[in-house]
């Protein structure tokens, strides 16, 4: 491969390797909260609970948001710039 070859080719791999792992973890988001809202956790114990399961209390009530406005996890509609953090600030901003 020639360098410019080579450049676009690593560039192509790491947009679509970051973004598969950026989209696993808002995944991850989305199921942690649908799970919690499925089994009716205490909202008053979201922070304890946050905690125990190694996560900050602000991401599981995002995830608890997220989980609301999207129930279907397959229509949430994204690009390939999406982060956890992009989607919790929209969360807060509504």
């Amino acid at each position: 491969m020639k360098y410019f070859e080579l450049l676009d080719e690593c560039k192509n791999i790491y947009t679509e390797l970051s973004y598969n792992s950026r989209f696993v973890r808002i995944a991850c988001f989305h199921l942690l909260g649908k799970t919690v809202i499925e089994n009716e956790l205490n909202p008053e114990k979201i922070s304890t609970f946050a905690i125990a399961v190694g996560i900050q209390p602000e991401d599981l009530a995002s995830a608890i948001l997220f989980a609301q406005r999207y129930p279907d996890f397959e229509s949430f509609n994204h690009d390939k710039s999406v982060s956890w953090d992009q989607i919790k600030r929209e969360l807060n901003e509504s």
